[in-house]
Parts: C-alpha cells; sequence; structure tokens
C-alpha cells in the first residue's frame, strides 16, 4: 500500500498512529454514517500496520474483517493488533494472493479504503477488484485527502513550498496529493451508483495547532526529507494561530458508493 513511501520508521509509524488515535470518534461516526453494521463481512483495502484495523474489528464485532496489503511486515504487524477478532473471524491478506482475492466474488458488505488511492498508480485497478468483491448492493467508502484543502492566511512561503514538493515527488512515484476531488469520478467509471460525497475540514479550533499541522504536512514533511524545518516551523508559528494572526485549515474527502 503506502508506508513504502515513508520508509517504514518506528518514528513515523508512531505519528501515524497517533494521528489516527486522534480522529478515532470522527471516524468511527463515519463509518456509521456510510453504513457499517456490526454483522458486516469488511474488507479493508491497503490496511497498512492496522491504524484503524481495531476499529473495524470493533465496529463489525458481529461479522468479520480481512484486511489486505502488498507488505508481509506491515500484516504482521497488523495482525499483532487484534486481541478481540469479530465473531466470524479476521484474516490479513497479502493482496498478490489473486486465487484468494477471486473467491471474495461478491461475498464483502463493505468496503474501506482510507489514504490509500493517493499512493498508488493503478488507481483503477484497486477499485476494480474491491468492486468484484462487493455483493450486490455492497458499500464501498474511501477517504483520500486533497491538497487543495489546505487553506492558510497568510499565505506561508515555506508550506507552498512543502506542498509543491510533496506533490511533484509523490507524482513521481506514481501518487497523486490531490487524488481527493477524483474519487466520485473513479468509481462513477467502474459502475458504482448512488456515490455521494462530502468534504470534512478541520481548523485549530478543532484539533490543536501543532497536531493539525502534523496531520496536514507530517507525511510531506518526510516524504521530501524536512521532517526537522516542519518542527521548526510549528514552533514558531503557534504563537500566531493562539493570537489569531496566522489561520490554517485543511480537509478529507469522504465518499461512499454502492455495487
Amino acid at each position: 500500500m503506502t508506508l513504502d513511501l515513508l520508509n517504514d520508521t518506528k518514528q513515523e509509524l508512531e505519528r501515524l498512529q497517533a494521528q489516527a488515535n486522534t480522529m478515532k470518534s470522527l471516524e468511527v461516526k463515519l463509518l456509521k454514517q456510510a453504513g457499517l453494521k456490526p454483522n458486516h463481512s469488511v474488507l479493508e483495502f491497503g490496511c497498512g500496520p492496522g491504524f484503524v484495523t481495531p476499529t473495524l474489528c470493533e465496529l463489525a464485532n458481529q461479522g468479520k474483517v480481512i484486511s489486505i496489503d502488498n507488505d508481509e511486515k506491515l500484516l504482521r504487524i497488523c495482525a499483532e493488533k487484534i486481541k478481540n477478532p469479530p465473531a466470524l473471524g479476521f484474516l490479513t491478506l497479502n493482496n498478490s494472493n489473486t486465487s484468494y482475492l477471486e473467491s471474495l466474488d461478491s461475498t464483502i458488505d463493505f468496503s474501506y479504503l482510507r489514504f490509500v488511492l493517493q499512493h498508488i498508480e493503478n488507481k483503477q485497478e484497486a477499485l476494480k477488484q474491491v468492486h468484484q468483491c462487493l455483493k450486490k448492493n455492497g458499500i464501498v467508502c474511501v477517504v483520500d485527502s486533497d491538497d487543495g484543502l489546505v487553506l492558510q492566511f497568510p499565505q506561508d512561503e515555506f508550506i507552498n513550498s512543502l506542498l509543491l514538493e510533496a506533490q511533484d515527488l509523490q507524482k513521481k512515484r506514481g501518487g497523486d496529493r490531490l487524488v481527493g476531488r477524483k474519487i466520485p469520478s473513479l468509481l462513477a467509471d467502474l459502475g458504482f451508483s448512488k456515490i455521494k460525497s462530502q468534504v470534512i475540514m478541520f481548523t485549530s479550533d478543532d484539533i490543536p495547532f501543532e497536531s493539525l499541522a502534523k496531520l496536514l504536512f507530517g507525511f510531506k514533511a518526510d516524504l521530501v526529507g524536512k521532517t526537522g524545518e516542519l518542527n521548526e516551523w510549528i514552533n514558531k508559528k503557534v504563537i500566531h494561530t493562539s493570537s489569531r494572526k496566522y489561520f490554517l485549515s485543511g480537509g478529507i474527502v469522504l465518499v461512499t458508493a454502492e455495487k
């Protein structure tokens, strides 16, 4: 999936887990609104080291959860986090195992892709696999970022430069920092129906400034080798934010659809 771009460092994994913990209550609410039910069979596409997998197991505790990725090390980390599997079982799966994926055809009630599409080149192939696994009227829920949702005033040149550098490097690696706005079209091209999208925005009134800045820019800084510079920027900027002299917001795009 994703963390091959992050060099899979312990510090980066801890940062991303902290972000997931910060967003857990909102994520639970959004998953329920998207249609996830306790008895569902769930396919988590691109699970990484299981940032949200335990939450999916809690929400589908009467069903089953299948978490797939292409990195065996991350799959092992993910599996170790599941202490209370759903009633019908929990399974990790390498998505190179095409025969098993084929056996899932039309068996899945709900599929979740969380910050996955921004990292992969062949987005349509990934979504095609999801489409094949879903039952008729099965639900896909896709959450991803879009750098166009980053708003700031006054404009900060360090952040503007960081965004452009990260967009360029991720594009060279097959990713897309502007994928959020493209998700409805990607799903429509594959024949999904009842496509609904929403943009969820955050400011430093919703999330403390330091956490918000790391949420929005932490991956980008790691990607281009500017984590230290970002931390220095946060320390200098926090006073401007608390005095309302600097405004920062960002957001995610959430799209649901049915097969």
